[in-house]
């Protein structure tokens, strides 16, 4: 058999990010065992010794009660070597491939990882499986006395295709590093950098905080988005014609009685301040009242116009549609959602809302 390697994964530019090179994996014939030169015994002691497993690790596995059983998967040519050079027929290695990322742990969130078969596990591996996996063919070669391969047959099949992703290994290692400089600053354990183009929707880089291989908490996490979904309210009020650029909202000098149980406060305290000035001072009493004129059914219209709600689509597995309220709400927590409280979204959804407010309208 030879292995046509699993697709590599390359950036915008075509520069690897997701290789697979040769590997091999033993295997240990119980069968043959018995028959071992010197004796069973002598060859575990042997065996463990050539591939640095611990002998009775070795000794509980030769206990198995099928023909063969894996010793050591995923070997390298230098430990395949000591392998064929222990001689015993009870060993053999079968050809196999090993999933490497050449640039360590950079976008492993997105890029995700490979199972024990070879198989996507997570991430863009998992997502694009059936695409890009690697393969066993059969090839037929004739050899001289000397095992020399003189002709071979079969194993034309073609390699599997590569994955192109919108991502650039540049713009990912400052973002990675943009964020690992702002978690230390803060003392803060978690955190999403997305780089994205406004005017294609292209993710240029999605820098996560832990960077684990099997999660990725730019799509999966959702939060309350805060001052940052004020946005919404504003291109709401603009889109429906609610107030007039010269027109002002009572900002109440920094504390709104909202009802009698519930006060709404700013940090920076506006008495009677236009649309500019209340995204500015990114006032929550103004975009309150503001969301309080829109109405629940119309503002939760444009929060899901603009993406809140809903998956995007990007290939990335378990990503969350966040949470967005049916629009049967009270004052109360309709005012809270204007500033950005008792909704969630995604880090991914409040990129690709900004996107679509810098390129005037479109959402990728």
């Amino acid at each position: 058999l030879e292995i046509v390697p699993r697709g590599r994964i390359l950036d915008r530019t075509g520069r690897p990010l997701a290789r697979s090179l040769p590997a091999w994996s033993a295997f240990l014939d119980l069968k043959a065992l018995e028959e071992a030169p010197g004796g069973r015994e002598a060859a575990l002691t042997r065996i463990a010794g050539a591939l640095g497993l611990d002998r009775a690790e070795v000794k509980k596995l030769a206990q198995a009660k099928r023909r063969t059983v894996w010793l050591k998967r995923k070997m390298n040519m230098e430990e395949s070597k000591k392998v064929r050079d222990l001689g015993l027929s009870a060993v053999g290695l079968s050809p196999d491939e090993l999933r490497g990322y050449p640039n360590g742990p950079l976008a492993r969130p997105v890029l995700g990882d490979v199972n024990h078969e070879g198989r996507g596990a997570s991430g863009l591996e998992l997502s694009f499986d059936k695409d890009i996996v690697g393969r066993a063919v059969p090839v037929r070669l004739r050899r001289d006395g000397a095992g020399r391969a003189l002709s071979r047959e079969g194993g034309e099949s073609a390699a599997a295709p590569d994955l192109t992703l919108t991502l650039d290994r540049t713009v990912q290692y400052f973002a990675e590093a943009a964020l690992d400089e702002a978690l230390a600053a803060r003392k803060a354990t978690a955190g999403t950098v997305i780089v994205q183009d406004p005017a294609t929707g292209d993710i240029l880089a999605m820098a996560v905080r832990p960077s684990d291989p099997l999660r990725n908490n730019a799509v999966q996490d959702v939060y309350e988005p805060g001052s940052t979904f004020k946005a919404v309210v504003a291109a709401a009020v603009l889109e429906n014609g609610l107030l007039k650029p010269e027109e002002t909202v009572d900002c109440e000098n920094g504390r709104w009685q909202m009802s009698p149980s519930v006060v709404v406060k700013d940090h920076d305290k506006q008495g009677r301040i236009p649309l500019t000035q209340i995204v500015r001072h990114s006032s929550n009493i103004g975009t309150g009242k503001l969301g309080l004129r829109l109405g629940a059914k119309e503002f939760f219209r444009f929060a899901r116009l603009f993406g809140f709600g809903y998956r995007t689509g990007v290939p990335l597995p378990g990503e969350s549609p966040g949470l967005i309220p049916d629009g049967k709400v009270d004052d109360v927590r309709l005012a809270n959602a204007a500033f950005g409280q008792g909704v969630a979204v995604t880090a991914l959804q409040l990129s690709a809302a900004y996107a679509a407010l810098a390129n005037g309208g479109t959402l990728y």
